[in-house]
């Protein structure tokens, strides 16, 4: 596993240089060439497809040498794959499934996945990398990622498009594809896959629940948790006052809620439209009641640095059956919320711009013994 214990400025111009790719005629003369043995209708994604590959082949060489990677059964060098669209599938790395999501651009706030890539057992990756490849310039960026497991996690709230598979959300991608690289470093595949590699006994409803869960408890460890490492969270390294609230009037504001120096928190950043969110949680044990160990669950919704959160956003906290709480932003740059209960509780968040944009993430719980 792999302890993150520092933040960064994933968005920074420089890290954005990093992951352009500039195309070589040779690498456009062999995309013509790999597009020709496809159908004439599926020419054009074809040529698109091979760019997008030799971008990613070039940023791996860049940035990860010491990785053994796999383009035998890349799909891009199958011509009977062409169901897959804009989806390049079966591209291997160490012990891992890579499936590159081709896009010629990132207006829009979903991407669109073949069904291929979602529903086949035998497709589905344990990374979905997100590639835009701009054609006119000659160029191919390499934006983000997104696990397997939690795609298949949350694919009941996925949308059908006809003829096109599913419209994934954009925010649902990690945006820093070097922490993907570390995860194909140090992780096992069988830590994030998101399908089952043993079929001798099958797992409950309740195993594949408490799977997709993030674990609090073991922030007072100073740890995250497998789902969290694969959601991209990073834990504060101490619980500050100074770190979670910005300002002192905010800091005032909370003080009342009695957060004590054992408290820990973690990050994530997250992207809904155009709005860039920042979501910090914070957890602390409470005094037992009636002879149950309980714990509390603090929310904190605010905007990414130099950006602003808009009217109308909403948060909320869920348990298993009910809404527990709601905010709504007016003129604050944050919101918080507050829940509380017994040790391995699930409290789940979701976040909605005022357009209906939404995302709800895994469920948090509290298990300091696990």
């Amino acid at each position: 596993m792999i302890n993150q214990s520092h933040s960064q400025n994933l968005l920074d111009w420089e890290f954005l240089s990093e992951r352009s790719i500039e195309l070589l005629p040779a690498q456009i003369d062999r995309a013509v060439r790999i597009s020709q043995n496809s159908e004439p209708q599926q020419q054009w994604q074809a040529y698109l497809n091979a760019l997008a590959l030799s971008g990613f082949e070039d940023w791996l060489e860049g940035w990860a040498t010491d990785l053994e990677v796999d383009y035998s059964q890349c799909s891009v060098f199958q011509p009977q794959s062409n169901y897959l669209l804009n989806a390049i599938s079966s591209i291997g790395i160490g012990r891992f499934n890579v499936c590159l999501v081709v896009t010629t651009s990132l207006a829009d706030t979903v991407v669109y996945l073949p069904q291929a890539v979602v529903d086949l057992p035998q497709s589905t990756p344990h990374f979905y990398v997100l590639i835009e490849v701009l054609e006119e310039l000659m160029q191919v960026q390499i934006y983000g990622f997104l696990h397997g497991l939690r795609l298949q996690s949350q694919s009941n709230s996925l949308n059908t498009i006809f003829d096109q598979g599913y419209a994934v959300p954009l925010a649902w991608f990690a945006p820093d594809p070097t922490a993907m690289l570390r995860e194909l470093r140090f992780l096992q595949p069988d830590t994030i896959s998101p399908t089952s590699e043993n079929t001798a006994v099958a797992a409950s409803p309740l195993q594949n629940l408490a799977q997709t869960t993030i674990n609090t408890g073991v922030w007072l460890r100073e740890q995250l948790d497998r789902v969290a490492q694969e959601l991209s969270w990073v834990m504060m390294p101490t619980f500050s006052t100074a770190v979670t609230f910005r300002s002192s009037a905010e800091t005032a504001e909370v003080r009342a809620l009695g957060i004590p120096d054992e408290a820990r928190g973690a990050y994530q950043d997250l992207r809904l439209e155009d709005v860039a969110l920042r979501l910090k949680a914070i957890v602390w044990e409470l005094p037992n009641i009636a002879e149950a160990s309980v714990w509390t669950l603090l929310i904190k919704l605010e905007a990414q640095p130099e950006t602003y959160l808009p009217a109308g956003v909403r948060l909320q906290i869920h348990d298993e059956t009910d809404l527990l709480v709601e905010r709504i932003s007016e003129e604050s740059d944050y919101l918080y919320a507050q829940v509380g209960g017994t040790w391995g509780e699930q409290f789940s968040v979701t976040i909605a711009l005022a357009t209906g944009t939404s995302i709800t993430l895994p469920p948090f719980t509290f298990n300091p013994d696990a």
